[in-house]
């Protein structure tokens, strides 16, 4: 998960009427059998207009896992579960965000939908998940739902994406120890859980990544040990200028892993964090610069 940017979401033309007469069909429902109607049927359409835009946001990758969506149909979850909430038998769900572009988070179907992976023994997927921390009141349709406190992580908000760190192996683990940050290690938890981050596919995809990243940062370490060896011993300035362009050229290409287009960036991110030392100092640029 890497944070994405909403303000630079985009709309198709007639996107925003169609919002408008949407959200006036909703409200003048009589029940909640009305109302269901209407998203599970016509409605549905105007948030599946957006899918395209959404995945310009992410570079055609899930907002929450990064995998890449290439076979399959772009899938809008709302974060806030626009007809129930199973964490609240009494919630009747979010109906009224159900065509607000801000509760749109672009998805595959594994952080979607509830999925069994029967390899690695695991199952997970949001469905209607919306957990709340230890005494933040529900929002209801007059209430202000900013002011609640979800427990899942949300790539949209930028401080939220960093709490998930990655191991070598691919696994996903809280960044923060519980007794120094127990509210950051409960809302990482359990969006690894929820949004099923353990899926055994996934891991071995991002254990690839891991891997590359690692091996990245010694070809970098290589090309400036080279670099320096050439300056220090007073060669022609066109060899210390090709040993310069060597290392800079490295140095591009392990950044490049951690580039908001590139599949699982958060591991490559994370793996280049885990691999900082004093004598690596291009890798301080490198984040701060991503």
């Amino acid at each position: 998960m890497i944070w994405i940017c909403l303000d630079n979401l985009g709309f198709p033309d007639g996107w925003a009427e169609k919002r408008i007469s949407g959200e006036q069909l909703l409200a003048a429902c009589r029940d909640a059998a009305a109302r269901k109607d209407l998203l599970d049927g016509p409605l549905a359409k105007i948030w599946r207009a957006l899918a395209e835009k959404l995945a310009e946001l992410s570079h055609d990758k899930c907002w929450y896992c990064e995998t890449p969506i290439a076979r399959d149909d772009f899938m809008v979850d709302h974060y806030r579960p626009k007809g129930k909430v199973l964490e609240d038998a009494q919630h009747p769900g979010y109906w009224w965000l159900a065509l607000d572009p801000r509760n749109f988070r672009l998805a595959c179907r594994y952080c979607n939908e509830r999925r069994v992976d029967r390899r690695g023994g695991t199952d997970g997927g949001k469905a209607a998940h919306f957990p709340l921390m230890a005494g933040s009141r529900r929002a209801f349709r007059d209430d202000y739902w900013e002011d609640e406190d979800p427990v899942l992580l949300d790539p949209t908000r930028v401080l939220d994406p960093p709490l998930i760190a990655f191991l070598s192996d691919g696994s996903p683990t809280p960044s923060d120890v519980e007794d120094d940050n127990p509210d950051s290690f409960q809302r990482a938890t359990y969006s690894i859980e929820i949004y099923h981050l353990t899926h055994s596919r996934l891991m071995i995809q991002r254990s690839l990544i891991a891997n590359q990243v690692t091996e990245a940062v010694r070809r970098v370490d290589v090309a400036y040990r080279r670099y320096l060896r050439k300056g220090q011993a007073g060669l022609p300035p066109d060899e210390i200028a090709g040993a310069r362009s060597a290392y800079r050229d490295a140095v591009d290409r392990l950044a490049a892993y951690g580039a908001a287009r590139s599949p699982y960036a958060a591991v490559a991110r994370s793996v280049m964090k885990q691999q900082r030392s004093d004598d690596r100092g291009y890798l301080d640029v490198i984040l701060q610069s991503l």
